[in-house]
């Protein structure tokens, strides 16, 4: 039995910010709950939200895993079909 479940998906550090903040507004916690519930800084979740800091694998799992969300690595669907690879040669 597969296990599937409604994810969300993101390729840049701006949608990763809106992301974390729909789900700490959901859970109505300030940034500054969600940095004592994760281990750092309000600043950072701030920066984290903004899309103007890229952060640390360690503290993205820090606040995913206060917000009850997991992190999920999956391949890229490119918009257009990739060449075969006779073509490319």
């Amino acid at each position: 039995m597969a296990y599937r479940s409604k994810t969300e998906r993101f390729r840049d550090v701006k949608k990763l910010g809106r992301i974390i903040r729909k789900h700490r507004k959901k859970k109505g916690w300030t940034q500054h709950d969600l940095a004592q519930r994760s281990g750092c800084d309000a600043r950072q979740i701030s920066r984290i939200e903004l899309g103007t800091h890229e952060p640390r694998i360690s503290m993205l799992y820090g606040v995913l895993r206060a917000l009850g969300l997991d992190l999920a690595v999956t391949p890229d669907k490119p918009d257009r079909p990739r060449p075969p690879i006779e073509e490319i040669f």
